[in-house]
């Protein structure tokens, strides 16, 4: 999926298609108003996809890291951190950390490597959506801009309507499809 697509179709839910069909279809010769409106949509895709990626399916990475008596710096890891999840020796002995300072510290001097979760690079018109491995379709991601966009421009009666579809179809996408087998009755 496409950030232009998912736009689109948080764009349809709230009847704002025609104002930014010119967008959606490539054209160069946008308003600045119009164009102004598009970006509060983008930013708005950005918080739901933070939103989702800090409550519902976190994004997980690990780096190996020289880490010295004084620590390693947080910032000097490639993505945006969200949470440390886990730090490892070479031969796999889990380490106890801290973080002092915006450092990582801990009892070992050398290479490491750090699990962590982290949030995804603030998205633009032209990227593509693919962090939640089809497990998020594009209608909950819509439907969670809508919500978003609403709460932002002051409509918070539509914006809780618009909430609470979006939280119904995560939890349903979330949810585990399985099929399960009950045994058999038995009379005694």
């Amino acid at each position: 999926m496409t950030v232009l697509e998912v736009l689109e179709n948080a764009s349809l839910y709230l009847n704002l298609q025609d104002e930014f069909k010119d967008i959606f279809e490539g054209k160069e010769d946008i308003d600045e108003e119009t164009y102004l409106q598009f970006e509060k949509l983008l930013k708005c895709l950005n918080i739901v996809i933070d939103d989702i990626c800090s409550q519902y399916q976190t994004l997980k990475t690990y780096e190996e890291v020289d880490v010295s008596a004084d620590g390693f710096e947080i910032k000097k890891l490639s993505k945006k951190i969200n949470q440390i999840l886990h730090i490892k020796t070479p031969n796999e002995l889990k380490l106890c950390f801290k973080i002092v300072d915006n450092k990582i510290v801990c009892d070992y001097v050398g290479k490491i490597f750090v699990e962590y979760s982290y949030y995804p690079e603030k998205l633009k018109k032209d990227d593509c959506l693919d962090y939640f491995n089809g497990k998020i379709s594009t209608k909950t991601i819509a439907l969670g801009v809508a919500s978003e966009y609403c709460f932002v421009n002051g409509f918070f009666e539509d914006a809780k309507i618009w909430e609470q579809r979006f939280l119904n179809c995560i939890n349903a996408n979330l949810r585990k499809l399985g099929h399960s087998c009950m045994p058999k009755r038995r009379w005694f």
